[in-house]
């Protein structure tokens, strides 16, 4: 940071700025006066219970390294020589990045400068990014939709200060003729006056969810995405569908041959496979029978039944246990 600009700069491996174009001391000196580091703290560790006194002469710092930032480069001031991509991300997933520790020692006296210690820089890293499918498998967000029945009870009592407040300006109200979710009769921007209108978020939440679920399938069957299918999956799911599906599918049976819904079974026997127990593994009604026409066959009808099967997915395990190696400083004062 410094001279009204944020980036990156480019160092020497004492952390010594370099300028751009031709080097000068007076031109280092003026960079090194005006940059202002970005300073990540870092923390001493206290030394374990068991240690041998020969480890006091050492120690061991942890720090915790940015991995997000909604930061962006802004220009330097041109004097400066420096060079920026004004408008590039501070940090993002296409970057290399390396880190280096470096320690001040403050001077044994006030005329002096304090002593600096850079380390060796670590291998080059990148980072992963913000849909990284290794690290949201691994993240669960839970959302529980509204209870209709308490919202539409909710919904006969006064309002309250709550909700989404949106202010649409004046001369910039859309207005349409719904017409049984086709819009007709479109009017042109108007509104004298400015309006605020305050929604339940239980409301948004409904319609959200709803809108993407209309689209989920139309995405799916527009762009042939069938693999979007397997990042979905339902708990409670029907075993009993599962297993009749995924025989049927095993042994052989096309999708166009299923029924829409196969016919009652006697007491204590499950339903045949049908569209309406592959609809509901899918989440959508009428996308089974849009499998069958895309030309799924029967092996790859029977790994899809499996692989949206929520029994067979994977739990994130344990990782090992690592183990402790030995203190060289120790081993070093032990006795023979």
């Amino acid at each position: 940071d410094g001279a009204g600009g944020q980036g990156w700069v480019a160092v020497e491996e004492d952390g010594t700025p370099v300028p751009d174009g031709e080097w000068t001391a007076e031109k280092a000196l003026t960079l090194q006066d005006t940059l202002t580091e970005q300073v990540l703290p870092m923390w001493r560790l206290p030394p374990p219970a068991d240690a041998c006194p020969a480890t006091a002469t050492r120690s061991l710092w942890f720090g915790l390294v940015p991995t997000y930032s909604d930061a962006h480069e802004t220009a330097f001031d041109p004097a400066l020589g420096v060079p920026t991509t004004p408008g590039a991300a501070h940090l993002d997933d296409r970057a290399d990045y390396e880190i280096r520790c470096r320690a001040l020692r403050p001077a044994a006296r006030p005329d002096c400068p304090p002593e600096v210690y850079w380390s060796e820089a670590t291998e080059p890293f990148r980072l992963a990014p913000f849909f990284d499918p290794e690290g949201t498998k691994n993240r669960t967000v839970s959302i529980t939709m509204p209870d209709l029945g308490a919202v539409a009870a909710r919904a006969g009592q006064p309002a309250g200060p709550g909700g989404l407040a949106v202010t649409t300006p004046a001369g910039s109200r859309l207005s349409f003729d719904p017409d049984d979710g086709t819009p007709t009769n479109p009017s042109p921007p108007g509104g004298a006056v400015a309006r605020t209108c305050t929604f339940a978020l239980e409301l948004l939440m409904i319609v959200a969810f709803f809108v993407f679920s209309l689209f989920l399938p139309v995405v799916v069957l527009l762009f042939q995405l069938w693999w979007l299918l397997l990042l979905r999956f339902c708990l409670p799911a029907s075993a009993t569908s599962v297993a009749v599906l995924a025989a049927y599918f095993g042994n052989g049976g096309e999708i166009g041959d299923l029924p829409q819904r196969a016919p009652e079974p006697s007491p204590g026997q499950p339903r045949d496979a049908d569209l309406e127990q592959l609809d509901a593994l899918l989440g959508a009604r009428g996308l089974g029978a849009r499998l069958g026409t895309a030309g799924f066959d029967p092996p790859r009808a029977e790994a899809l039944v499996h692989a949206l099967d929520p029994a067979a997915a994977a739990t994130p395990g344990r990782p090992p246990a690592l183990s402790r190696p030995p203190d060289p400083l120790c081993e070093k004062d032990a006795p023979p």
